[in-house]
């Protein structure tokens, strides 16, 4: 009996499945043309529930010469934002079946196109919102960003925020006579965007700012969010808003994280991440927690930068990985761990570095094992990264210390960049110590920059001494390390 009722509800959950793909029947389309377009296709990317949200389903759309594209996709299931990229061209549009949307608009400068482009066709009501979203936000831009306001100030940054996101949303969904199945939809979307994007706000202050225990933390938040949020935090209705997944949710683990220091201060851990897969262990309910979790320990993986950190996380993670619903996401994980730790064998310390050739700005070439009997400090950056820029000046006051130095060398290796940006850098930023670029990606390969800014210090014998050494910024570890191979 029990197997006839197991086999009963088999046969129905895979008829309701098929059942569902099969309702779809309408195509998700959207064309357009974008003057001045320079490439032959773009990226559309959505978060998809035949994936349980954790993974995008990513379609390449075809774009002409003169700019004209067109995408025809049944994988559009349910009404969600979705994304139409390339390179700095990143266009959110609500897609849904039976939408068919017609983008156009110049894109020989971004911030005009940005606030010029024009959405119309089916589907274009609910799509109003998020193009006068964009020309609103640059309007009523602050001279300080967000992340940078104190608490009043923010509080008084929100509330205006809000005023004007209200006007907009009026504007878009107000007209109940639009004949749009979808645009109720995309209204309680909209609103849950708005609202987790403000709490996140919030959130990220008090995360953040120091000045916060876990008293006054929770006492402002309970008192500047809506209560019903913390209620239903776990409700599988969020799931419909990107900001709740990627941004809301994402950053809640480091407040847990930072409320379970503050409480008790013995409460660490030898790796940051591995304490915030923990706190969504703990704290996450439903398939948000199933989404974070994954999600969070494939970054990890992802973008684990040495061997040493490896060590770490393959004796930790295992335990976590176990408690995902999913066979199939657990092998992949521990396939992922495994492909990962090889990988790294390769740059771990004490090995030799991996040689590379690379051009400098004049076209002349480097090779690294020139530098063999000096120590070198090794830079991957890129032009397009914040972070790594933000280091150039404490670069600047290291070459300068070290400029008598004849057995040291420095050298900054621009990855996955585009030649002309980094150029442009290079002229702005005037940075020192020699500059290459990596033409075919080698550098970034070999040495597994997956994320930089990315250190690296190499020995005179051109062995890897630290494969993710100090950053200029942290000058007082880098120099006992640089003086210390330099002593040999």
């Amino acid at each position: 009996m029990k197997l006839s009722l197991s086999i009963v509800a088999l046969i129905m959950i895979s008829t309701l499945s098929f059942a569902q793909k099969a309702s779809v029947t309408e195509p998700f389309i959207i064309q357009g043309q974008l003057t001045n377009f320079s490439g032959n296709e773009l990226m559309f990317f959505f978060r998809d529930p035949q994936k349980g949200l954790k993974d995008h389903t990513i379609e390449t759309v075809k774009v002409d010469s003169t700019g004209k594209f067109y995408l025809k996709t049944y994988a559009i299931t349910r009404p969600t934002m979705a994304t139409l990229r390339k390179n700095e061209l990143s266009v959110n549009v609500y897609a849904a079946p039976g939408y068919n949307l017609t983008l156009t608009g110049d894109v020989k400068d971004m911030l005009q196109f940005m606030l010029q482009k024009k959405i119309s066709g089916v589907g274009a009501q609910s799509n109003q919102y998020l193009c006068a979203q964009d020309v609103a936000m640059y309007a009523y831009r602050d001279s300080v960003s967000w992340y940078e306001m104190k608490e009043r100030e923010l509080l008084k940054f929100i509330k205006k925020d809000k005023r004007l996101r209200d006007s907009l949303f009026v504007q878009a969904f107000g007209n109940t006579n639009v004949n749009d199945k979808w645009l109720k939809d995309f209204a309680r979307i909209t609103r849950l965007d708005n609202e987790f994007l403000h709490a996140y706000y919030l959130l990220n202050l008090v995360t953040h700012d120091s000045t916060y225990d876990h008293v006054r933390a929770a006492s402002f938040l309970a008192a500047n969010t809506d209560k019903k949020l913390w209620v239903n935090l776990y409700s599988p209705e969020n799931l419909v808003s990107e900001n709740y997944i990627s941004w809301f949710m994402g950053t809640y683990p480091e407040y847990l994280r930072k409320q379970a220091i503050s409480k008790n201060p013995s409460y660490k851990d030898d790796k940051q991440d591995i304490e915030l897969i923990r706190e969504m262990a703990t704290h996450y309910k439903g398939q948000i927690r199933e989404i974070k979790l994954y999600t969070k320990m494939k970054g990890v993986i992802t973008y684990c930068r040495s061997f040493e950190e490896m060590e770490g996380y393959k004796n930790k993670m295992p335990r976590y990985i176990a408690l995902l619903k999913s066979s199939t996401d657990q092998a992949e994980l521990t396939q992922s761990l495994i492909d990962k730790e090889t990988e790294l064998m390769r740059a771990r310390i004490g090995k030799p570095a991996p040689l590379f050739e690379a051009a400098d700005s004049t076209g002349v070439v480097h090779n690294l094992s020139d530098y063999k009997g000096k120590v070198v400090y090794l830079d991957l950056w890129a032009s397009w990264c914040g972070p790594c820029r933000a280091e150039a000046p404490y670069f600047k006051e290291l070459t300068e210390k070290y400029k008598g130095t004849s057995d040291i060398a420095f050298i900054s290796v621009a990855v996955m960049d585009k030649q002309d940006k980094w150029r442009g850098a290079l002229i702005k930023d005037q940075p020192s110590g020699l500059q290459l670029y990596d033409t075919e990606g080698l550098v970034q390969q070999r040495y597994f920059a997956s994320s930089i800014p990315k250190f690296i210090l190499i020995n005179k014998k051109g062995e890897i001494v630290s494969f993710d050494a100090p950053p200029p910024s942290n000058r007082a570890a880098l120099e006992t390390l640089l003086d210390k191979e330099l002593s040999y």
